[in-house]
This record gives C-alpha cells, sequence and structure tokens, in this order.
C-alpha cells in the first residue's frame, strides 16, 4: 500500500493484472475471462520468465503458448525468479511509464 498499490478481490475492480506463472490450458480461459472483466484503462504485467516465455519448460499437451499470445502484455519484470528488489523496481517503473503516458496523451 505504501507504494499506492492494492490487492483487489474482483477484477472488476482491477487496473492491473500481474502474471506470475506458467500459462497451462485449464487457467488459460479463466485468465482471459478475469482480464475482460476488468475495466478500461487495463494493463498485464508479466513477474518472471515463466508467463513471458515459458522458461524453464519445454512445450507440452498442458502449457499453453506465452502469455503474449493470448494477452496485451504492457510490462514484463524479468527474472526466474525475480528478486524482490527487481520486483518493486519492475513496478515502480510500470507505475512511471503509465503516469508519463497519461501526462503526454491529449485531453
Amino acid at each position: 500500500e505504501r507504494l499506492g498499490i492494492y490487492f483487489v478481490a474482483s477484477p472488476r475492480h482491477a487496473d492491473v493484472m500481474l502474471l506470475s506463472g506458467l500459462l497451462t490450458f485449464n487457467m488459460n480461459p479463466h485468465v482471459i475471462d478475469a482480464y475482460n472483466q476488468m475495466p478500461e484503462p487495463k494493463w498485464v504485467i508479466t513477474l518472471g520468465d515463466c508467463p513471458a516465455m515459458q522458461a524453464p519448460f519445454e512445450p507440452t499437451f498442458t502449457i499453453t503458448a506465452p502469455a503474449n499470445q493470448h494477452l496485451p502484455i504492457t510490462h514484463h519484470i524479468p527474472g526466474c525468479p525475480p528478486e524482490p528488489k527487481e520486483i518493486i523496481k519492475g513496478l515502480l517503473e510500470f507505475i512511471r511509464k503509465v503516469l508519463s503516458e497519461d501526462r503526454n496523451s491529449p485531453k
């Protein structure tokens, strides 16, 4: 909360979806459904290399393609897994990026 980040119980109250694991065939429709329930503007952040690149896993019948083939990824925080310091750094970079885009957009 100190950084202005709050967890919410419903995607209808969320601005950002944080993906932190592989997208499996069973979870994929639920993740997409949650994304579709989010109000505009909405953003998706991948946390770690698993959702972004499927690393270190080989493609199997249970794992779908990387998240960017199912959702529009706005920001990626690299690592396997990323260290807490890198997560905070990545989230702050994302916030700065969104705020600067908001200031530069025509009103």
